[in-house]
């Protein structure tokens, strides 16, 4: 039997199991914050309204021994956790004994898990980096438990949110994309592939474009203006400039070479123009129209402390997702403000607070950058032109009492991001999550020092290392 088919097998008998739950007392639902968990946690939740269960969602951004003891404490008997869980199968089980648990996730599994119900792709050797993120693992299941396809388009947000479309997507992926476009839910063409409303004016999704960064273009209204009159490109009439859904192709291929010519040494500078996701059940001027934007829209949401507004979006409230826009526009705002703050630090050399090597670049923003921006100020780093394939980019903040870290990598390292933060963070008493691709981590703020000397030595290793072969 192969590998899909054993999780297609796991995932009948997990509706099963759900099946059997008593719907006179309420599910607890817990998922991550993010993209990909919060349109997990929809897929879920909406499986079990239709099945008549009651439930109660809560959208957190990291299990920690707080959550999981005041969990012990609720009246519920059947807990559901959605994009996290696997690395804390133990504590899960040992906190939470005596209560029936699910665990819907696609992280690396750490720990015995006979104690709970665990559908994940990594048991079956599927990556939950490449293959299925969170929503896709929802996604079959709510396809099995309703017997409806009428939601894969949730599965693809998700998927992008995860970063698992690489100008197409892959194994399980595109089977959920498959599904999408045959209920008529997605379509998909080619352009330029910036996250933005389609009814922004080029000029403005330009300049908050960082994903990917374009020197001398993201986070300047005059530099972005001035990228497209240098380049030629008649996308103004009169005194205003053109919406990116009112581009012709011939407008759209022109500034992706300009981009491209832009952003010249970075891994596949020419990925700026292929493939985009479409959702045609959406309105043409909604903040979720272009699947990406939808993406970055939800972790937007949970990166502003304001999840359960994205999670309403996905529900089919239009007035969350009205509201959802001026969220994703301050969080545009403050990240290209924390890559500002970027620059400037970098050329403090005194002040320390940015360390960089030939291979990896080390950012301490301490309490200067939102925490859960971390991963997004590293993300869009990765996406610089200034950075060669190979650099690790980690990036540290105050949370409270603890340091929050976050490791990724420029182009593509064969090497697992996880396991290097590891090496960091477990010798400075922390825990770590996440993924090859991505990965993040917290550890007690007194151990800060020696967690910074450390780092240099595992980043530095691991760089040679890759050199080398």
């Amino acid at each position: 039997m192969d590998r899909q088919q054993q999780f297609r097998d796991r995932v009948s008998k997990v509706a099963e199991l759900l099946a059997t739950v008593d719907k006179s007392k309420p599910v607890r639902v817990i998922s991550h914050f993010d993209a990909d968990g919060i349109t997990a946690c929809a897929l879920v939740i909406k499986a079990l309204h239709l099945k008549g269960f009651t439930y109660l969602a809560t959208l957190v951004k990291q299990l920690t021994h707080g959550i999981l003891y005041d969990l012990s404490r609720e009246k519920a008997d059947t807990i559901i956790f959605c994009d996290l869980g696997s690395g804390e199968l133990d504590k899960i089980q040992e906190i939470l004994k005596g209560k029936m648990i699910f665990v819907i996730d696609h992280h690396r599994i750490n720990g015995d898990y006979s104690g709970v119900v665990l559908l994940n792709p990594e048991e079956f050797e599927i990556s939950g980096s490449k293959e299925l993120s969170a929503s896709g693992v929802a996604y079959f299941l709510y396809r099995e438990i309703t017997k409806k396809n009428r939601l894969a388009h949730l599965a693809i947000v998700g998927a992008m949110g995860d970063y698992q479309e690489h100008n197409g997507f892959s194994e399980l992926n595109k089977e959920i994309l498959e599904e999408a476009k045959k209920d008529g839910l997605i379509r998909v063409v080619e352009g330029l592939r910036i996250p933005c409303l389609e009814s922004t004016p080029i000029n403005k999704a330009l300049e908050f474009c960082v994903d990917p960064l374009i020197p001398g273009v993201s986070g300047t209204e005059i530099g972005a203006s001035k990228f497209l009159q240098d380049i030629g490109a008649q996308v103004k009439g009169g005194l205003k400039w053109k919406k990116v859904s009112e581009l012709k192709e011939k407008e759209s291929r022109q500034i992706a070479a300009g981009i491209i010519e832009r952003r010249l040494g970075v891994d596949k500078p020419e990925q700026i123009y292929g493939p985009v996701y479409i959702l045609t059940k959406e309105k043409s001027d909604s903040p979720t129209k272009n699947a990406a934007e939808f993406a970055n829209l939800l972790d937007a949401c949970g990166r502003m402390d304001k999840a359960s507004l994205g999670l309403c979006a996905c529900l089919g409230d239009e007035s969350c997702k009205m509201r959802a826009v001026s969220v994703l526009n301050q969080y545009r705002r403050e990240l290209v403000e924390n890559l500002q703050w970027f620059e400037k630090s970098r050329k403090d050399k005194d002040a320390n607070i940015v360390i960089e090597d030939k291979k990896y670049v080390i950012i301490n923003a301490k309490n200067k950058i939102r925490d859960t921006m971390l991963g997004a100020l590293a993300t869009a780093l990765t996406s610089s032109p200034e950075y060669a394939a190979g650099k690790l980019i980690l990036t540290m903040g105050q949370d409270d009492d603890m340091i929050k870290v976050s490791l990724r990598v420029a182009g593509k390292l064969q090497a697992d991001l996880k396991k290097i933060l590891e090496l960091m963070v477990l010798p400075a008493k922390g825990r770590c999550g996440g993924h090859k691709s991505a990965a993040g981590g917290r550890f007690p703020i007194e151990n800060e020092a020696d967690f910074i000397e450390n780092a240099k030595r595992v980043l530095e290793k691991f760089s040679a290392e890759e050199t080398v072969g």
